[in-house]
């Protein structure tokens, strides 16, 4: 539960390139790719503990409003591969990383309130 409108919490959830500043531990968060509003690619590197490579991801994340309802799916997936959208090249830092995958991961966030 979030005590705050759909609107500024999906604010927050799309500045991704922000989580740096705020999330322990991750040291890179950056948008390599936005199409829309609705739809980008993500890379993100958190700092692992000696004997342990760092961690990062790359994550495709599409959104759309349900018609209807005040609501929105969002759906995340690792990239597959060093392109996204058939004609977008990634250069991957695995030199000092190890990446991880994140594997059909969604999420359906709703109004209950107009402040939660």
């Amino acid at each position: 539960m979030v005590n705050a409108p759909l609107f500024n919490l999906l604010s927050v959830i799309a500045e991704a390139q922000t989580f740096k500043d705020w999330v322990p531990l991750m040291y890179r968060s950056q948008i390599l790719y936005e199409t829309s509003h609705f739809r980008k690619l993500g890379e993100f590197c958190i700092k692992a503990p000696w004997p342990y490579w760092n961690r990062s991801v790359y994550i495709a994340v599409s959104a759309m409003p349900v018609k209807g309802e005040n609501s929105i799916i969002v759906t995340m997936k690792s990239m597959e591969g060093d392109t996204w959208l058939g004609d977008k090249l990634v250069l991957k830092d695995t030199a000092k990383c190890t990446e991880c995958d994140v594997h059909y991961c969604s999420a359906y966030i709703e109004t209950i309130a107009p402040d939660k």
